[in-house]
């Protein structure tokens, strides 16, 4: 199995201590066109178009992302969180799932049976 991964952050200092982070009070701090429309290829583009991409996204990104953009089209998208309960507030949840732990034997589990 080939596994990609697409890291974003910044180091945002703090008081006393050097913070690594990627939002800012629920939003990204930066427009950058180019960067959401690569994402965006590498994350839905497939040499095996009968296989989907998975995105891997904490609670607070998901969040992040306008309603009417959740879940993210054409890729399953996991959120991790601590609430196993945690309501997803969107009505499409054949693309979205929950892990409440980093279990990598059940991220996995999922993510294989990906059937698209």
């Amino acid at each position: 199995m080939k596994v990609n991964l697409i890291v974003a952050g910044c180091k945002v200092l703090g008081k006393e201590t050097k913070v690594y982070g990627i939002g800012n009070k629920g939003q990204l701090p930066w427009r950058l066109k180019n960067e959401m429309k690569f994402f965006a290829k590498m994350t839905t583009t497939t040499k095996d178009t009968s296989k989907k991409n998975a995105v891997i996204m904490g609670r607070k990104t998901w969040e992040s992302i306008p309603e009417k953009f959740r879940p993210l089209k054409n890729r399953f998208n996991l959120i991790l969180t601590r609430n196993a309960t945690y309501d997803l507030k969107t009505d499409n949840t054949s693309d979205v799932a929950i892990c409440s732990s980093l279990n990598v034997r059940f991220l996995f589990k999922i993510l294989l049976s990906i059937d698209q």
